[in-house]
């Protein structure tokens, strides 16, 4: 109970300046430390394990659900190595990618030499184009919780009629104070609740560090 207290007023204090004093609101992660991570100990971030084939799944079926019948144009925020751009299903949209991590592009580029894909930070880069679905899997996270939702709303201004977001962050106090505020701009149309489990059978989703609980969300904006 205690733990779940503590979690909560975190999260409660991701939406006041009390995050700053307490250290919470710190960018920790720029290109060079990407880049030298997935060249080594995040490299299975990069696709082909089962976290990121279940989340790429998920996403394209939310997308196939919720987006309109004639979507054609995705933009991927956070892209890694672009895996969803080769997850089953994923053919029949014109895909871009955008990563922070040149070595991520770098192997998107090659693994999927008919796609799209440019270097840049999520505050970086700006599109040129109407995507009928953005998706923006574990990026806005990295963000101050007003920042992410103004780079939520940019992302947005992007979007074709009828277009949707698709939104993607782990089980952290940060993560659902973001949550939380983007009810004041972006209605919810639908979204999977998922955990990996070493241990069970058991239909609890439980605080892990290591394996959190990830909810992927589709939303529009009011």
């Amino acid at each position: 109970m205690k733990s779940l207290l503590y979690r909560a007023a975190q999260s409660l204090a991701y939406t006041t300046p009390v995050h700053r004093w307490l250290g919470l609101g710190k960018a920790r992660f720029d290109k060079a430390y990407w880049d030298e991570k997935l060249s080594g100990a995040f490299k299975p971030y990069l696709g082909g394990t089962l976290s990121v084939e279940t989340r790429n799944a998920i996403v394209l079926t939310l997308i196939q659900t919720t987006a309109s019948a004639t979507a054609s144009k995705l933009l991927d925020v956070g892209c890694a190595a672009g895996s969803l751009a080769r997850a089953p299903g994923a053919a029949r949209y014109s895909y871009v990618g955008v990563d922070i991590s040149d070595v991520a592009v770098s192997q998107g580029r090659e693994l999927s030499p008919g796609c799209e894909f440019h270097v840049a930070r999520l505050e970086d880069y700006k599109p040129v184009a109407e995507f009928d679905v953005i998706v923006l899997s574990e990026v806005l996270n990295y963000l101050p919780v007003t920042g992410a939702i103004n780079e939520l709303a940019r992302y947005s201004k992007h979007l074709a009629p009828d277009g949707v977001l698709i939104l993607s962050m782990k089980d952290s106090p940060k993560c659902k104070a973001i949550y939380a505020a983007c009810r004041k701009s972006f209605s919810w149309v639908n979204g999977i609740l998922y955990q990996e489990k070493f241990a069970g059978p058991e239909y609890a989703l439980r605080f892990d560090n290591k394996r959190p609980g990830y909810l992927i969300g589709v939303l529009k904006a009011l």
